[in-house]
């Protein structure tokens, strides 16, 4: 694997999307860290953390929101968050 890794999860939104995505980035060289839906922003991002990611993808504006504010809170604000279209 070359590619970057990357967390892929949500508090909220629609798992298949994320599923979609996961397997696409997978299918492109990525490092998948797939954690699924319902899964809360603080979660994610000691994920994204711990993992050591570029990329946090969620499934909605309001989560992708909430990472930003809980990567912020771990002075983790190199990590990007991106909304999946769902």
């Amino acid at each position: 694997m070359t590619g970057p890794r990357i967390v892929v999860g949500s508090p909220r939104g629609e798992e298949a999307a994320l599923i979609t995505e996961a397997r696409r980035l997978r299918d492109a060289g990525a490092g998948v860290i797939f954690v699924g839906a319902g899964v809360g922003a603080q979660q994610l991002a000691a994920t994204a953390v711990s993992e050591d990611v570029a990329e946090v993808v969620v499934a909605d504006a309001d989560a992708c929101d909430a990472v930003v504010t809980a990567l912020a809170q771990t002075d983790a604000t190199d990590i990007a968050v991106r909304v999946v279209g769902c």
